[in-house]
């Protein structure tokens, strides 16, 4: 099970991230134990630094093309994908092309790859994930499906169209990608030498956040926890931890709430704190008078997550009054409105003190 704080954290998560998993994307492959899907591997089935006179090599698969339309109906900042026939965890470069060449986004790559090495953390007999670009950890391809992911929307010098014959084609057009399609963060997790490994080797999914020797530890609990990891990296937020030493269970209020429902706002769904004033602590608060008179401060606590390196931190105070009554666009949906910013805008910076 998970502690207090996990859940807590995982409720976060839940609520304000969409998560998209394919299982088995060659499943054909899968069901047949062979690595291609009718004799085309789709590991290089990707319009990325393949010589355009090869166009008919690409988007050849089933398993290419759903992947490919998961991409131009989602904008994925963050993806992985688990593999077997060693122990890493690599990222860009992947390709001939750039052989020998950092990333432009290098230094966060090495920096994300390296969380997702020491919370995975290793089990009997495995050290933790090595880590590295695709080039020099791996081996280089032409057709590759994390550097397509990756680059595939700004690097366009290293994508083609693809004319598959297989299927009956695919529309060329469906490789034509706009400038932020495709700008994952998608790393290659090749999570265990043996592509079949022992059962006693797994670990149990019921314990993910146990990182010990033990047997509850395993591939299946390491790459667990790898998972979260990178679905916490997708962006950074803050977290109220607790008002005047009150401690909150928890800071989520789900996204339903941010326009209003069957004429209820987010306002009336939400929790409410109510923090004494000065003056207030004969009013259902255990509070000293002596220790509220003359205040006219308020504590607050908070932590920032998904992210690694801080630079500053600061809260946007204002009066519930101030803002519209639906926070996210009323027609769209799209959180926030510019009727909600522009109100924001008007509001008091406090920084940490």
């Amino acid at each position: 099970g998970a502690p207090p704080p996990y859940r807590r954290w995982l409720a976060r998560l839940v609520s304000t991230r969409r998560s998209i998993v394919i299982p088995t994307a060659n499943a054909l492959g899968y069901s047949r134990d062979e690595r291609e899907e009718d004799g085309i591997d789709p590991n290089r089935d990707f319009p990325f630094d393949i010589e355009r006179k090869h166009s008919d090599r690409c988007m050849q698969t089933i398993a290419g093309r759903s992947i490919n339309e998961l991409f131009r109906s989602h904008l994925f900042p963050i993806g992985l994908t688990f593999h077997g026939g060693m122990e890493v965890i690599a990222y860009e470069w992947g390709a001939p092309t750039y052989l020998n060449k950092d990333s432009p986004d290098a230094v966060a790559q090495r920096t994300i790859g390296s969380a997702y090495s020491r919370y995975a953390n290793g089990f009997a007999g495995h050290v933790p994930y090595d880590y590295g670009t695709m080039n020099d950890k791996v081996y280089y391809v032409r057709g590759g499906m994390e550097d397509w992911a990756f680059a595939g929307s700004w690097d366009p010098d290293r994508v083609v169209r693809c004319t598959p014959n297989t299927f009956g084609g695919y529309p060329e057009e469906k490789t034509e990608y706009g400038n932020s399609t495709l700008r994952a963060f998608n790393m290659l997790i090749e999570t265990s030498s043996p592509k079949t490994p022992a059962r006693k080797d797994l670990g149990k999914r019921t314990a993910p956040f146990v990182s010990t020797d033990g047997e509850e530890n395993g591939h299946i609990a390491r790459n667990m926890r790898l998972a979260l990891l990178a679905v916490d990296v997708v962006e950074p937020y803050v977290s109220i931890r607790g008002v005047e030493g009150l401690e909150f269970e928890d800071d989520i209020v789900p996204g339903v709430n941010l326009r209003r429902y069957d004429g209820t706002s987010y306002f009336e769904n939400g929790r409410i704190v109510w923090v004494p004033a000065a003056g207030d602590a004969g009013r259902g608060t255990r509070r000293k008078a002596k220790d509220s008179q003359n205040r006219n401060e308020i504590k607050v606590s908070w932590t920032v997550g998904g992210s690694f390196d801080i630079d500053a931190t600061e809260l946007i105070v204002g009066t519930w009054d101030a803002l519209p009554t639906n926070l996210a666009n009323a027609n769209d949906g799209a959180y926030p409105s510019h009727e909600t910013m522009d109100s924001i805008d008007k509001f008091t910076v406090l920084r940490p003190s």
